[in-house]
């Protein structure tokens, strides 16, 4: 136990830093938080080392050495944080039989996601601001935040002493803005406007915050005169004389007078917030009535008289800003959803795939409509459903195009499958430089230094059109290196990795192929069937019919996917490429398979129904080969359940139980982010 809260203080330590100090943080506020609830917890039940542990109960970081140092009169503290509607309640009713009271008055405001500052004006004229830094100490950051333009440099009919706290921020519009000309610039982007804010506002060369679009809201108040204080008895009032100050606030503060009208409030917020110019992580409740703050006091991190309440970190809602469709390296077309930007547990997702057409049907999403978002596996965006009571009267349908985006050619709309289909494989741009794509990438032939944009390029500039032309490239080195950005060192780089790829095991070459239907666990039954490439090469010389039936033999090898494998082993064209990249390698045999471990380690998946890229054995055998354990039938035990079409009672069942689902494409999405890492 000790071990553990030794780890436990080692890592909020270290978050705090990289939060509060460096503006870089590298989890989810969601996560940061399940920490500390553990850490309080271990804390509870031995409270004999709570002393011990006393410094990791601040709010922040210590200020850093560049900054001169702030003492803040009134300390700066945190919020405690709640989640559901329960744990809410509980606050209200712990506030309320502390001050003895039967009903109190909230006033509720957005939490925005940005750095919070102090505010310190002095007859009305501002002399200084800081950070919030550990709570006590924070750092003095005047003269960066006298660049920010809303902010009042003076107050009419101010007290003589007032501090106003408040958030720095970055509208989204202007994080988005500053991100592009950042990259236009050939500098650093930030993953965030939160870290964009703080990143800009803690600067010690005043002229680098000023040409940044910072913004600022007021949501609370510090130290104050006592001739103020007795004129201003609520929150509410003060947020008049923000008003009458010209100080920015959110626009979105209200009273709330129960706990329904406060659930009400979360709740809307929470719908409303993709709409707002400005990203928030929550709503803030306070008591309304100022003198009830001091009766109420603190704890040594959060004040009892204020509760952040989060959204789930797992969703959030967005509008559609346009549907377009994407041709992938088999042909199926791939409906997506393009969004306005939303941070969802600290990534900022601008896209979700739709699946396909069924899918748009069945939830019914037009442009323009608001949705709500979650991250299935905290990893792929998916909209869960569409918010119709926001929905435009005009609103129409989604028309699925009946052409191929890439090349103009029909789509085969078939009734035996839900994927829709440009069959114009030899004729078709977008194929072709998907299936470049899926040749150099990690699963396959994983050359380092080619990736996605440079083999558009290639493919565009019309210097790659086949597999084996990238091996060929060294035949284009002046042309290439003479593109921006594509030095010499870039270019020998990319070169020992070509050269490094030439040496192959024969299942990661099928692989690479990208044959419909055979990927990994496939590519290894059938290296370990042929042993050779000369060996499967001489299948192309028997009858079709006897190859198929010794296929289907293999455990794991169907039908359908014997077909689709002979298919492109007799195809001419397709087979002059399997020779001329045979000529320029050296394929290997493999070794026996091992079970792997990976991001499914642990977990029991269940397939069901038909898939239009995969066969079930191909996926099952990719599962293993991440450390899951791969079960025929849904239970209590079932952690995950990834249906085709035709599922049938398996997710029935799946949903009846709760358990997690995904689609195809979530699949193959979890695949795909697995080859990036």
């Amino acid at each position: 136990m000790i071990e553990r809260l030794d780890t436990l203080f080692a890592e909020i330590r270290r978050h705090d830093s990289l939060y509060h100090g460096q503006d870089s943080p590298q989890i989810s506020d969601a996560e940061y938080d399940a920490l500390r609830d553990e850490f309080q917890s271990l804390l509870q039940a031995h409270p004999e080392l709570r002393e011990h542990y006393q410094v990791q109960d601040t709010p922040g970081a210590s200020s850093a050495q560049e900054f001169a140092e702030v003492r803040h009169t009134v300390p700066m503290l945190s919020l405690e944080k709640v989640k559901t509607a329960s744990e809410l309640e509980a606050f209200i009713q712990r506030t309320a039989d502390f001050l003895n009271l039967e009903q109190l008055d909230f006033y509720a405001d957005c939490k925005a996601d940005g750095l919070s500052v102090s505010l310190w004006y002095e007859d009305g004229v501002l002399i200084r601001a800081a950070t919030r830094g550990d709570g006590q100490v924070g750092e003095d950051i005047s003269h960066t935040v006298r660049t920010i333009a809303v902010i009042p440099k003076s107050l009419d009919h101010a007290p003589p002493i007032l501090e106003i706290r408040g958030e720095v921020y970055m509208r989204k519009d202007d994080f988005y803005a500053l991100n592009a000309t950042q990259e236009a610039a050939g500098q650093k982007t930030f993953a965030n406007p939160r870290n964009a804010a703080a990143g800009s506002i803690r600067q010690l060369d005043p002229k680098v915050s000023a040409a940044r679009p910072l913004n600022f809201m007021a949501f609370g108040l510090g130290d104050a005169s006592e001739e103020f204080l007795a004129t201003v008895s609520t929150l509410q009032q003060l947020y008049g004389h923000f008003d009458h100050w010209n100080m920015p606030h959110s626009g979105c503060a209200a009273l709330c007078t129960d706990e329904a009208s406060m659930l009400d409030y979360w709740q809307e917020l929470n719908l409303k917030r993709a709409q707002l110019p400005f990203d928030i992580d929550g709503v803030v409740f306070k008591v309304n009535k100022i003198s009830d703050h001091a009766r109420l006091g603190a704890l040594t991190r959060t004040p009892r008289w204020a509760v952040a309440a989060k959204f789930d970190p797992d969703s959030g809602v967005s509008q559609v800003i346009d549907i377009t469709v994407q041709v992938g390296r088999t042909g199926v077309v791939t409906p997506v959803a393009n969004l306005a930007p939303v941070n969802i547990g600290g990534v900022l997702i601008r896209r979700a795939s739709l699946h396909n057409r069924d899918e748009i049907a069945r939830k019914d999403i037009r442009l323009g409509d608001t949705v709500r978002l979650v991250r299935a596996g905290d990893v792929i965006p998916k909209i869960e459903e569409v918010l119709f009571d926001q929905r435009s009267e005009e609103s129409q349908p989604f028309d699925f195009p009946k052409l191929c985006p890439s090349c103009g050619n029909d789509l085969v709309f078939s009734e035996s499958e839900v994927a829709v289909r440009c069959v114009a494989s030899g004729s078709c741009a977008a194929q072709d430089s998907e299936r470049l794509k899926y040749f150099v990438s990690r699963a396959a032939m994983d050359i380092e230094g080619m990736g996605a944009k440079l083999v558009e390029r290639l493919h565009k500039e019309g210097l790659v059109r086949n597999l084996s032309d990238i091996f060929c490239l060294e035949d284009h080195a002046e042309q290439i290196q003479a593109w921006e950005g594509f030095g010499e060192k870039s270019w020998q780089n990319l070169m020992q990795s070509i050269e490094k790829s030439r040496s192959v095991r024969f299942s990661r070459f099928l692989v690479a192929l990208g044959i419909p239907q055979i990927g990994q666990s496939s590519a290894l039954l059938l290296s370990e069937h042929y042993g050779t490439l000369e060996r499967m090469q001489a299948d192309i010389h028997l009858p079709k019919e006897e190859v198929i039936a010794r296929l289907t033999e293999i455990n794991g090898i169907g039908v359908s996917m014997a077909e689709d494998f002979l298919e492109v082993l007799s195809n001419p064209v397709q087979g002059a490429e399997i020779e001329r990249l045979a000529s320029m390698l050296k394929i290997e045999p493999d070794p026996k398979a091992q079970s792997g471990e990976g991001f499914l380690s642990g977990k029991t998946v269940v397939f069901t129904g038909k898939f239009a890229d995969f066969s079930r054995a191909e996926a099952q055998g990719q599962a293993r080969a991440f450390g899951a354990k791969v079960a025929s039938s849904v239970s209590g035990k079932t952690d995950l359940v990834i249906v085709g079409t035709d599922a049938g009672s398996k997710r029935t069942k799946a949903e009846k139980l709760g358990l997690e689902i995904w689609q195809e494409s979530d699949w193959q999405a979890a695949l795909a982010a697995q080859e990036t890492e």
